[in-house]
């Protein structure tokens, strides 16, 4: 079996506020060699969470965009802006929704 996620970079042109982000393709299982669907558990998304935020904030530290206090406080805030969404879907021949992750 083989698993790769595919993950593209986004940015909200229709606003004046920069937001980039990240979107990530990943399949719910892996088909078998003789054609079986082997469906994956469903994932916490916590690890992914906290990994997410740590590696952007270990960029943004060693490019000097940001300071460790600055880290500091947004770790401290409630809500960060850091997100793992995995509530949207896309069936099999849900094409309009494959476009959808295409623009």
């Amino acid at each position: 079996m083989r698993f790769q996620p595919r993950l593209t970079r986004r940015r909200c042109a229709e606003f004046e506020v920069h937001h980039p982000h990240i979107r990530a393709l990943i399949s719910e299982g892996v088909f078998l060699p003789e054609g079986t669907f082997v469906p994956l558990p469903k994932l916490a998304t916590e690890p992914f969470l906290k990994l997410w935020e740590q590696e952007v904030f270990k960029l943004l530290l060693a490019e000097g965009k940001i300071t460790e206090e600055v880290a500091a406080n947004v770790r401290s805030w409630q809500h960060s802006g850091f997100n793992v969404d995995q509530s949207v879907r896309v069936e099999v021949k849900d094409t309009e929704g494959l476009q959808r992750l295409s623009v």
